[in-house]
């Protein structure tokens, strides 16, 4: 029987072939369950309204109507996670909000610009 990351992976005949996983050790199961509820916990705690160009659609995986800016409602993670994310894109976003995420984008920009400043 294969294993997986202390897991035994079984196949079910007939079924496509994703593995279902089973705990070989109850120890892990509790460690496991507990790592996915604070994931889910995590996961798009709220929505972001942004204006994307539309290389920035492309590159945020959004799909992108027309040839100029669009505003998009996008799922977002906690603000730290979000941050993060739409510094990626550069000038090529604008966080209208929440009013926090667009804050601590424009201070990050504020000390990058200060930082490679002459």
């Amino acid at each position: 029987m294969p294993h997986l990351n202390g897991c035994r992976v079984t196949m079910r005949a007939g079924t496509a072939p994703t593995p279902r996983l089973e705990y070989r050790y109850h120890r892990h199961r509790g460690h496991w369950n507990g790592y996915l509820a604070d994931f889910r916990a995590r996961l798009h705690t709220g929505d972001a309204l942004v204006r994307i160009t539309p290389e920035g659609a492309r590159r945020l995986g959004v799909t992108h109507m027309g040839d100029g800016w669009a505003e998009a409602r996008v799922p977002i993670e906690p603000i730290d996670h979000a941050h993060g994310e739409f510094l990626r894109l550069g000038a090529d976003v604008e966080v209208m909000a929440p009013a926090e995420l667009g804050d601590r984008i424009a201070e990050t920009a504020r000390t990058l610009a200060t930082r490679y400043e002459g």
